[in-house]
């Protein structure tokens, strides 16, 4: 799954307490079966979200919950 979400400013991503709890909680929940990678573009204004794993309902989901808290934290 993968969410792109325009910023409006390119917050390093440790620097944003929220989003770094949701992502480490996501990743406990997924363990050995999936991943998360956050970034922000490097050529357009936005941060990008994928989560992989084997249920697509909860990668969705999980996907949304970070994407959600971005838009919260640096979104345009």
């Amino acid at each position: 799954m993968l969410v792109n979400i325009p910023v409006a400013r390119k917050t390093p991503i440790d620097k944003l307490p929220l989003v770094k709890q949701i992502i480490q909680t996501v990743e406990n929940k997924l363990g050995d079966t999936g991943r998360v990678l956050v970034r922000y573009s490097g050529t357009e204004p936005k941060v990008r979200v994928m989560v992989e794993g084997t249920e697509q309902d909860t990668i969705d989901s999980f996907a949304h919950e970070i994407a959600d808290s971005l838009r919260a934290e640096v979104g345009a």
